[in-house]
């Protein structure tokens, strides 16, 4: 199966997004990363294979150097950082290169979400 993971262009794609996700009670996994982040790239193959087993859940990445100001107002600091969303609100947040931790909080989160 292919990649489910959706690269966030803009700010309006990302408000478009996490409106869209609340309308339909869904968890967001974003990805915030960058071109020159070797950890980032690490993660990138965990993060759609997932995307690929975890059908309930919506992943996006999103390039900090592109978009400052979504990195701004979610606290992303460093890089691989992963944020977990619902109703617009973060509810959790992976700071760091460690693909079980992500997998694990990922599978959770599935549990969680209605049919």
């Amino acid at each position: 199966m292919a990649s489910r993971v959706v690269m966030v262009e803009s700010i309006s794609d990302w408000d478009g997004i996490l409106k869209q996700a609340k309308s339909q009670d869904a968890i967001i996994v974003a990805h915030f990363s960058a071109d020159w982040c070797a950890p980032c790239k690490y993660m990138a193959s965990t993060f759609r294979e997932a995307s690929t087993r975890f059908l309930k859940l919506i992943f996006l990445t999103v390039d900090v150097d592109e978009l400052k100001e979504i990195a701004t107002r979610l606290e992303v600091k460093a890089m691989p950082t992963f944020v977990f969303i619902k109703d617009e609100e973060a509810i959790g947040r992976i700071v760091g290169a460690n693909r079980e931790q992500l997998v694990k909080r990922v599978a959770a989160l599935a549990t969680t979400v209605a049919e």
